[in-house]
């Protein structure tokens, strides 16, 4: 599985060897994905969680994309790679359900 890290100006030591770790775990669950292609910006605005974390998850038939915004970017991609490993566990079982 390829992984691919966009960072705008967040270019963190700590984040890259977190989401690299975190997104290898779902090529196990699911060794049909093909990549991972990973957002990390800041939104502009005066609220304290302006950091944001994207990941696209591309796998045959529909990708997979999660969203979150959090005050670290620690938390926005754990909190994301939870949302996309409750998505991952919802498309196995709709999958299960149509055999």
């Amino acid at each position: 599985m390829q992984i691919i890290i966009h960072e705008g100006n967040a270019a963190h030591d700590v984040i890259v060897p977190l989401l690299n770790n975190g997104l290898k775990k779902f090529e196990n669950w699911n060794p049909q994905v093909i990549s991972a292609e990973v957002f990390c910006r800041e939104v502009a605005g005066s609220t304290p969680e302006n950091k944001q974390v994207e990941i696209k998850l591309n796998i045959p038939g529909n990708d997979l994309f999660v969203s979150s915004q959090k005050n670290l970017y620690e938390a926005a991609a754990k909190d994301a790679m939870d949302k996309l490993r409750r998505q991952m566990r919802r498309r196995k079982d709709q999958l299960k359900k149509t055999i």
